[in-house]
């Protein structure tokens, strides 16, 4: 179907619904699992965000895997080896993640998959 509006707005949703439209068609039929029980390939930075008032808390949760650093509403655990399924012990965090260090020589997705793989993240099988 042909695009007849000029419309920025239009133009942009459209654009949009395209690029969902392909993302869609080329997921695999089943997803893979995470694998939460593999010791990461080498230390990282975690992070887990808690609301304002209960970094203490989370921070106590979490001290078994290492020295901590607190800031209001986030709470960082640098070089950190083990698996990921030890990060959630946390039980009053909202969220853990991985802190990844993107490269300035990379924009975009590209910025990002070039961190995962730096990071040793994401296995390869």
């Amino acid at each position: 179907m042909a695009q007849t509006s000029q419309d920025d707005f239009t133009t942009r949703v459209i654009e949009r619904a395209r690029l969902m439209l392909t993302r869609t068609a080329t997921r695999p039929s089943a997803a893979e699992l995470v694998r939460l029980d593999v010791v990461l390939g080498k230390a990282q930075t975690l992070l887990w965000t808690c609301r304002e008032g209960l970094e203490s808390i989370v921070a106590e949760q979490v001290s078994a895997l290492g020295e901590v650093q607190v800031t209001p509403g986030r709470i960082c655990l640098a070089n950190f080896a083990g698996a990921l399924s030890e990060a959630f012990i946390a039980r009053s965090a909202l969220s853990v993640g991985v802190q990844l260090q993107l490269d300035r020589e990379h924009t975009g997705i590209d910025a990002i998959i070039d961190s995962l793989g730096r990071a040793e993240i994401l296995g390869t099988g």
